[in-house]
């Protein structure tokens, strides 16, 4: 697996998912069918004013691909409806995503030292020259698995 860098700071997440699906990034923007760098949200600072990208968009290209996505969250939560209370599901391991990620390859989001990111994982290490996995806190761990 390459490391892919991002042209610009809207990127992580595809160049991530690229990364892991063993794709150019000029591939998979062209799979996804946009670069991410609409205005959508003018009244913001950059990046968050552009359109960006959604891990759904991810999911297509990777499933076109043969691969299943499959979201491991870090701290699982349900509430009886929309807007209601938020409660943590208890786990019993306390280091399971640690096992998910010494057994798989894929991508992880979370809060970086920046702000929100995405960093793709090879099964040893963060593919990320901006982030080692100690200053980042990550929220989901999306494995990447062959469907065949």
């Amino acid at each position: 697996m390459k490391r892919i860098l991002q042209p610009n700071r809207w990127t992580c997440l595809p160049c991530s998912f690229a990364a892991v699906l063993g794709l150019t990034l000029e591939e998979l923007l062209r799979r996804v069918g946009h670069d991410g760098s609409a205005i959508w949200w003018p009244e913001f600072p950059e990046p968050w004013q552009r359109r960006g990208f959604h891990v759904q968009e991810m999911i297509d290209v990777a499933y076109d691909l043969g691969k299943a996505v499959i979201p491991i969250e870090a701290c699982p939560t349900v509430c009886p409806q929309p807007g209601g209370p938020v409660k943590p599901v208890p786990m019993t391991d306390v280091l399971r995503v640690q096992r998910y990620l010494a057994q798989n390859v894929g991508v992880l989001t979370g809060q970086g030292v920046t702000g929100r990111h995405a960093v793709a994982w090879d099964g040893q290490q963060l593919l990320d020259p901006c982030a080692a996995l100690n200053q980042f806190k990550p929220d989901t761990f999306y494995v990447v698995k062959d469907l065949r």
